[in-house]
């Protein structure tokens, strides 16, 4: 006979056995005599549901067999165990953190924990901390769910492949709590772990979520390149999941960079691949991403219908992010159109939603509500709103939204008639120099992002599409700002012109190479990287003297040891400025050194003899008014220096075109597999030769497109 495990009537909460047993025999419409069976007497049953009397373990039994339900239920309430019960509530907990019911879980949950700890239970006190974790993660209070995941795992073997939801959730808690090393250094180690195990489909999930890591820090050259990884690596998967991740991080990594047609390309590739799986959760969010993009191209209809979608996949329960972003973007929609009450409105509630533990969410809700205030008369609301959003925005290090933030402040408060508070409050409270704006229209194709993508050094950074460099005017450090729109305009700001002209050659915007592309158009070797990278351009550095540095530091050692190495000693001898960027080393500081400290700082003994020995005995910046030919001929006489070391004080120290990387590492290794055997350095020129005046430029888009895969054999 089947036990009835549902009773007529549910039991009360608290309800003791004797409760239990009278409750069960009246709805059966039992007396105390008709229950009683051999060793359990009517009056030991009246005795029991009076609660003067424990039952034994067997008239339970016989009690539960007359009853028809099952000895556990007679004696706790319920079937189940205590192990079992446990997993009932936590899944009951859980479930209501799903659907939004967050009313008064945190008590039992923490009461679950407690339990679980003191019963030995480690997968239920696993499961109730991570739940506890998603519940602080849906309030955005990361900090608490950042600790809350690490208790949950300090315990545990380190196993990435198996908890993929908590690995991924402890590290998007560090990022939004401000905390992004944290999260690069634990996807690295997921992923080296998942190679270990040969799961190439996590390891992939990781290197999104590194890229977003990467990208939030401003390493966007690094995170691209760990997304084109994880891309080869899932090619032939069958599981479009992976490729909609990977495309989704590709569409932020060009959004951040301010490519948004390449952006645009990516996430409708995701969304694609989203509808042929009928995921409308994930389709809600790509198009959220999609509204974002359309709106950096100032397209307030189309970001409209992308939010109009989002709403429509993620339903009538989206998540507190969800709904933070949509309102923000409806808000920056609403602006766009004009519609100040509305944007107000919209932007006070995506505040209201960004918390106090997501600074950067806070902030560019406070950018918008900053651009919604604009419209109406209150421009005093408006400059807190943005002066407090920039703030918000530096501190997290996210430096292109600031800066963008900083110019929508500067723009209303000159709109307004506040000229003198625009160059002086704008500077001092966002340190973004508004004294020169200047919007610059590159000669040629260009693209900021592919030029600067590893510029960052002692002297620059170069972080989510915004270059910084640190300049000296008149020996006065001054810092210049650049950043490209998606109209391809390129805006610099400065402290004075002289540092925004600097700027402008630093960045090569007038050196058209258009000449260079035709004449490579059909390159059997060249022609697919030319027309892939078209927008590339080899960036300079502030001095000649800092090429030369970089030139000797970069002999015979892996290319990050000698940037490492050129930017240690440049930030011991140079001036320091904002943003702990130094000055560019210039000849005398260079020539006052003595051979020994630059020994002491890496570089070896020769090589410190020579660079100090030609900077007391030439001018290097006079090698500007000089033809390549005559310089190339100067700098080889120095022993130490060869065709490498010349090309890059050509290229990067004076800009020419026409002196190539002869004897490149990367240059012999692809001469190499062109020619199926060991090479030497100078056969490289042979390599070169063909491209004559534009050998130089030739060297980067060779080394770039074999990088990428982009040459021919």
């Amino acid at each position: 006979m089947r036990k009835n495990m549902h009773p007529d009537s549910p039991p009360a909460a608290g309800e003791t056995i004797g409760e239990r047993l009278k409750r069960l025999r009246l709805d059966r419409g039992l007396s105390q005599r008709e229950l009683a069976a051999p060793g359990v007497s009517y009056a030991y049953i009246s005795r029991i549901e009076a609660g003067t009397r424990q039952p034994s373990v067997k008239a339970l039994r016989r009690l539960a067999v007359k009853l028809n339900v099952s000895a556990d239920f007679l004696e706790r309430g319920s079937d189940l165990d205590p192990e079992a019960e446990r997993e009932l509530r936590l899944s009951d907990l859980e479930l209501a953190i799903r659907l939004g019911e967050w009313e008064g879980v945190d008590v039992p949950l923490q009461a679950a924990i407690e339990e679980a700890v003191a019963a030995g239970d480690r997968v239920a006190t696993l499961r109730a901390r991570v739940a506890l974790a998603t519940l602080a993660q849906e309030r955005r209070e990361h900090s608490k769910a950042a600790e809350l995941l690490e208790a949950a795992l300090s315990d545990e073997p380190f196993t990435p492949t198996e908890r993929f939801d908590i690995y991924a959730n402890l590290g998007r808690a560090y990022n939004e709590a401000g905390r992004s090393q944290d999260a690069v250094d634990l996807f690295e180690r997921c992923m080296d772990s998942c190679a270990t195990d040969g799961d190439a489909s996590t390891e992939a999930r990781y290197a999104t979520l590194l890229s977003y890591a990467l990208s939030d820090m401003g390493e966007l050259g690094r995170a691209e390149e760990v997304v084109r990884r994880a891309l080869d690596r899932v090619e032939n998967t069958a599981d479009p999941y992976m490729r909609v991740r990977l495309y989704w991080s590709m569409a932020r990594l060009a959004h951040a960079e301010g490519r948004e047609s390449v952006a645009l390309t990516n996430v409708r590739k995701a969304i694609a691949l989203l509808q042929a799986t009928d995921d409308t959760f994930h389709l809600g969010r790509a198009h959220i991403l999609a509204a974002y993009i359309t709106l950096a191209r100032d397209d307030p209809d189309a970001a409209d219908r992308h939010l109009d979608q989002a709403e429509q996949f993620l339903g009538m329960s989206p998540t507190q992010q969800d709904l933070f972003e949509i309102t923000t973007q409806r808000a920056r929609v609403a602006s766009l159109r004009g519609q100040a009450d509305l944007a107000v409105a919209l932007a006070t509630r995506a505040v209201e939603l960004s918390g106090e533990d997501a600074p950067v969410d806070r902030g560019v809700a406070l950018a918008a509500l900053g651009e919604a205030l604009s419209l109406t008369d209150d421009s005093t609301a408006a400059g807190n709103a943005y002066a407090e959003a920039v703030e918000l925005l530096e501190g997290q290090g996210r430096w292109r939204h600031a800066a963008t933030t900083a110019l929508s402040w500067g723009r209303m408060l000159r709109h307004t008639g506040r000229e003198a508070e625009a160059l002086d409050d704008a500077r001092r409270r966002a340190r973004r120099a508004l004294t020169l704006e200047l919007a610059v229209r590159p000669r040629g194709p260009y693209s900021l992002a592919l030029s600067a993508r590893h510029a960052s050094d002692a002297t620059r950074t170069f972080r989510e599409g915004l270059f910084t460099a640190l300049l000296a005017v008149e020996g006065v450090p001054e810092l210049a700002r650049a950043w490209q729109a998606p109209d391809g305009t390129v805006a610099i700001q400065a402290e004075s012109p002289q540092a925004a002209e600097r700027l402008r050659w630093i960045l090569a915007l007038d050196d058209d190479h258009s000449g260079f592309l035709r004449a490579v158009r059909d390159d059997p070797m060249l022609g697919r990287a030319a027309r892939t990278l078209r927008g590339l351009r080899p960036l300079r550095v502030a001095t000649v003297a800092q090429a030369l540095l970089r030139a000797y530091c970069g002999q015979l050692i892996e290319a990050k040891l000698a940037r490492r190495m050129e930017q240690t000693i440049i930030r011991t001898i140079c001036p320091a400025g904002p943003e702990k960027l130094h000055l560019a080393p210039t000849t005398p500081e260079l020539a006052a050194l003595a051979p020994s400290k630059l020994r002491a700082l890496g570089l070896h003994t020769r090589r410190s003899a020579s660079l100090v020995r030609l900077c007391r005995t030439l001018e290097l910046e006079r090698l500007h008014d000089v033809e390549t030919p005559v310089v190339a001929a100067r700098l080889e006489r120095e022993r130490g220096l060869g065709p490498w070391s010349v090309g890059v004080v050509c290229l990067q120290g004076l800009g020419r075109y026409d002196y190539g990387l002869v004897g490149d590492l990367g240059l012999i290794k692809l001469l190499r597999t062109l020619r199926g055997r060991p090479v030497a350095g100078w056969e490289t020129a042979e390599l070169l030769e063909p491209y004559g005046e534009w050998a130089g430029l030739a060297s980067m888009y060779l080394l770039a497109g074999h990088s990428r895969g982009l040459l021919a054999a």
